[in-house]
């Protein structure tokens, strides 16, 4: 099983990161959230082509796909739903107030 890191950041006054694109063969994972992280869950948005910027909410049977999470904590992502995307956003629950640095682990 391959493994690859992308560190990402939620500028300050933010509650997303920059489109990420995943690597080729691989999905989204997991995420790695720093001690000073504010929110209380992540949600993400994603689209299945990379060169389309315009990344849309990620649904799990019919709601907004979210994970709780905390400080200093690795939150594994169900890859059922991250599995067909080729670019992702993280978003936070609340906005930043200042730039958080996640992270994000991509797995084969």
């Amino acid at each position: 099983m391959a493994r690859s890191y992308l560190t990402v950041v939620i500028p300050s006054g933010s509650d997303i990161t920059p489109n990420i694109p995943v690597p080729q063969g691989q999905m989204l994972a997991g995420v790695l959230t720093p001690g000073t992280f504010t929110g209380a869950s992540l949600s993400f948005k994603g689209h299945p082509n990379m060169t389309d910027a315009s990344v849309q909410p990620i649904y799990k049977e019919g709601a907004l796909y979210s994970v709780a999470c905390g400080v200093n904590r690795f939150i594994a992502l169900d890859t059922t739903y991250t599995k067909s995307i080729s670019v992702v956003s993280i978003v936070s629950a609340s906005t930043e107030a200042a730039a958080r640095t996640l992270l994000v682990m991509f797995s084969s």
